[in-house]
């Protein structure tokens, strides 16, 4: 297993934030393959939809003449990734305003209606 099992990664609070962490490095002593599941864990924020879907990390380890290689794959639903980044998204729910405008006439004996047209 890897050094730390739980990973936390803070938001600045920038636009398109974006950070990367590691669990660590992880140390085989034989070969074989090696499936890890990778999860954010769930939570729930107003604005906010968070990818929920799993990363699945295969490392295969291959012994080569007495030597131990790794590499590994990451795959979301059967697919192949080049990483495994969770992509989460805010956005708030939209609000409205509105506001009055008032046109206000003084003086006597006016000529009749007038009409004012006003822009924003």
């Amino acid at each position: 297993m890897p050094v730390n099992s739980t990973v936390t990664i803070t938001d600045d609070g920038t636009q398109d934030f974006t950070s990367s962490e590691s669990f660590g490095e992880i140390t085989f002593a034989a070969a074989g393959t090696y499936v890890y599941t990778l999860k954010e864990k769930a939570q729930t924020a107003y604005g906010y939809t968070f990818d929920t879907a799993e990363r699945i990390v295969t490392v295969t380890v291959v012994d080569e003449e007495g030597v131990l290689k790794a590499s590994y794959a990451v795959t979301v639903d059967g697919e192949e990734q080049d990483s495994a980044a969770f992509v989460n998204n805010y956005e708030p729910d939209p609000t409205s305003v509105s506001f009055p405008i008032e046109k206000i006439i003084t003086g006597n004996d006016r000529p009749g209606e007038s009409e004012a047209e006003f822009l924003i």
